[in-house]
């Protein structure tokens, strides 16, 4: 059986339009991810706030007043008193990511409420 050219033209265009278009949509769907980075964000300035935190005890020998000097968001839920401090943000679904002077760092199940240590559990 002889394939006429014109079909055979007809097939290719076809072919290409199919493998265009199917690269295109993948590309498109790519580049429209919606991904949420903003979790991660505020873990990397939850880091950063723990390094202000220990420069502040560093250089005044308590933690009075700490929330207020290094800059925690208005948001965040922070508690400091001579001794210690904690800082900890909603991640939501009950749960919560906590720091705090006695090196805890990480995500719990329960606020620390107004305390100044984060509740590891």
């Amino acid at each position: 059986m002889q394939v006429h050219k014109s079909v055979a033209l007809i097939l290719q265009i076809l072919i290409i339009i199919v493998i265009s278009a199917v690269v295109l949509g993948a590309g498109w769907m790519l580049l429209n991810l919606d991904i949420d980075t903003s979790e991660a964000e505020q873990k990397a300035q939850l880091s950063r706030l723990q390094a202000s935190a220990q420069l502040y005890h560093s250089r005044l020998q308590y933690f009075e007043g700490v929330c207020s000097d290094i800059g925690v968001p208005s948001n965040w839920r922070c508690n400091s008193n001579t001794t210690a401090y904690a800082i900890e943000f909603d991640l939501g679904m009950g749960r919560f990511y906590c720091l705090d002077s006695g090196g805890f760092l990480g995500e719990t199940r329960v606020s620390k409420g107004v305390s100044v240590a984060c509740r590891n559990y």
